[in-house]
């Protein structure tokens, strides 16, 4: 009998350990209430952000590298991802594992973002946009907020497209 316990445990440890594709696997509030479109109305410039692909960022310390990134939908919700030790593959990137769903608009040409952590429970990313590139610049507890806690990092992220071209 405590042969078969413990093969079930080593079963169950290895399993969990070798489906998850992730680095840090993150527990992200199961459903955020949308906070962001009953402030703001939710609106989209499909000049400035792009719907086919993801917008990656690469974080590196010491010898390591991790990827994680955000997938804008036209619904006006985005996927965040969890950290990847690898680059994602087109799949990955297309249905990520565990995503944090949140909410963004447009509002004076920036991207405005609710998120949420459990530190700091629901604030507001500004980020700076173009076609290929997002910038976060500083967040904000409430929209409209005075007090702005500017980023110390200017966190970019990259487009990556998910069409794949066949010749």
């Amino acid at each position: 009998m405590r042969i078969l316990i413990k093969i079930c445990f080593l079963i169950f440890f290895f399993s969990n350990g070798l489906i998850g594709q992730t680095c840090f696997e993150y527990k992200f509030k199961k459903e955020l209430k949308n906070k962001l479109h009953k402030k703001l109305p939710y609106k989209v410039d499909s000049n400035k952000l792009r719907f086919d692909g993801v917008y990656i960022h690469e974080y590196t310390n010491e010898d390591k590298t991790w990827y994680y990134f955000y997938k804008f939908n036209s619904d006006g919700t985005v996927s965040q991802s969890q950290m990847y030790c690898h680059f994602p593959t087109m799949d990955e990137r297309s249905n990520p594992l565990n995503p944090n769903i949140s909410y963004f608009t447009f509002s004076e040409g920036k991207v405005i973002m609710q998120e949420y952590n459990s530190y700091l429970g629901y604030y507001f990313s500004v980020m700076s946009v173009d076609l290929n590139t997002i910038q976060h610049e500083y967040s904000m507890k409430k929209i409209g907020a005075k007090r702005k806690k500017v980023s110390l990092y200017k966190t970019q992220y990259k487009f990556i497209s998910n069409i794949t071209l066949k010749l």
